[in-house]
């Protein structure tokens, strides 16, 4: 199966549940959300800003926090990782971070609503061996869309799909000595990548 066609079979397992859910719920209550997702994440090529093979997809989780301001604007929380296997089995490399989002939602009074954001952050590629730990930071933003559908009252099943560019600044290493004490070396770095993630999951309407 190519590429694109398991990118199109994972988005039809995702959205189905969206799908059955369509018209079927009342209108949202509540301003405040409280959420966790199961993620799918996916690191795109990094520029070099790892030296080991990286699988590109992994199982992770996220969770998000927002307060809708007004029935078609929203601003959030959110944040998510994912545990990527690599090259060396004994290393496997931690991809996360989170931004703050602005989130515009449509089709206000309805029980399914589409809605499109972006977002401004933080993220890091993190992996350790031995006493060491390896991590590289840097800014990054995030955009996307997705659909919500409220399954009761103050409860939504939520999907989206998130695409993230990072701008790796810094990367250091971590020397952690039998005492406890640590050692870390920190250079300057100037690298780029693309990631993406499908998300779904359940929030709470407060």
């Amino acid at each position: 199966m190519s590429p694109r066609s398991k990118f199109r079979s994972r988005l039809g397992v995702l959205l189905l549940p969206l799908l059955i859910a369509v018209g079927a719920a009342p209108a949202q209550q509540g301003r405040w959300l409280v959420g966790l997702d199961g993620v799918w994440s996916t690191i795109g090529e990094n520029d070099d800003a790892v030296e080991i093979i990286v699988d590109e997809t992994a199982p992770g989780a996220g969770l998000q926090a927002g307060y809708l301001i007004t029935p078609g604007f929203m601003l959030r929380l959110y944040g998510a990782a994912a545990d990527h296997a690599t090259s060396d089995a004994g290393i496997d490399l931690r991809f996360g971070g989170g931004t703050i989002d602005a989130v515009f939602l449509f089709r206000a009074g309805h029980g399914t609503r589409p809605y499109l954001f972006g977002g401004l952050g933080g993220y890091s590629l993190e992996s350790r061996r031995g006493r060491f730990t390896y991590k590289t930071e840097g800014p990054g933003a995030a955009f996307g869309g997705g659909v919500q559908a409220m399954l009761g009252a103050r409860v939504s099943l939520h999907g989206s799909w998130r695409i993230e560019r990072v701008y790796w600044k810094e990367a250091s290493a971590t020397y952690i000595a039998p005492g406890g004490g640590t050692t870390t070396i920190t250079v300057p770095i100037d690298e780029s990548g693309w990631a993406n993630k499908f998300t779904l999951g359940l929030g709470v309407w407060l």
